[in-house]
């Protein structure tokens, strides 16, 4: 498995610096949608690199720096083409074939003009979607977490319990101790009649 170091440094470079080392990017966009379908890919990406094992057994001797350097390169590297290979196609693919049907239609150019980042985005959003629902079944992460948040879940749920139960034991010891005082009160008035 990936360390989580290499990991984050991955995720740090390729989604919020958008820098990319082995693979020239275009400049110009892969379509015209919003960046949201392909921030989902990068999270299923992210998935599947985090159970890939680089090193065998017999390299689990390597120093732990030279391990993790190791996999940020080929982190980095799976990312790029991941990101500007696959998904750049993938992404132009759709928007052609969208935009194919939209006309076909009989839509009026207009509306796709207007329209077009908002129906791009929710066609390549549920691609995207899919892709990560998918990579999260194989790899048996989604479930990990699903159990790993029953389990938090559980613990909130105990500890809340606990605490409301306390709050309302400390409430029924100061009732309680409200009415003993009272009730000593009033033996010691009647006492002082007598």
């Amino acid at each position: 498995m990936v360390s989580m170091y290499s990991l984050s440094v991955v995720a740090a470079i390729n989604m919020w610096l958008s820098v990319s080392f082995f693979i020239e990017q275009d400049e110009d966009q892969c379509s015209r949608a919003p960046d949201l379908a392909s921030w989902i890919f990068t999270i299923g990406l992210m998935d599947i690199l985090w159970t890939i094992r680089i090193f065998s057994r017999r390299y689990q001797f390597l120093p732990l720096i030279c391990r993790i350097i190791c996999e940020i390169i080929f982190g980095l590297l799976f990312m790029e083409f991941s990101l500007l290979i696959v998904w750049c196609q993938i992404e132009k693919f759709s928007s052609r074939l969208t935009k194919i049907i939209i006309l076909i239609m009989g839509l009026h150019p207009y509306i796709l003009d207007r329209y077009e980042m908002y129906i791009l985005g929710a066609v390549t959003s549920a691609l995207s979607l899919i892709f990560v629902l998918y990579a999260g079944k194989a790899t048996g992460n989604m479930q990990f977490l699903w159990k790993r948040g029953k389990c938090k879940a559980f613990k909130i749920r105990r500890r809340v319990k606990k605490y409301f139960s306390r709050r309302n034991q400390r409430r029924r010891r100061r009732v309680q101790h409200n009415k003993n005082a009272c009730c000593d009160n009033n033996s010691s008035d009647d006492a002082d009649e007598i």
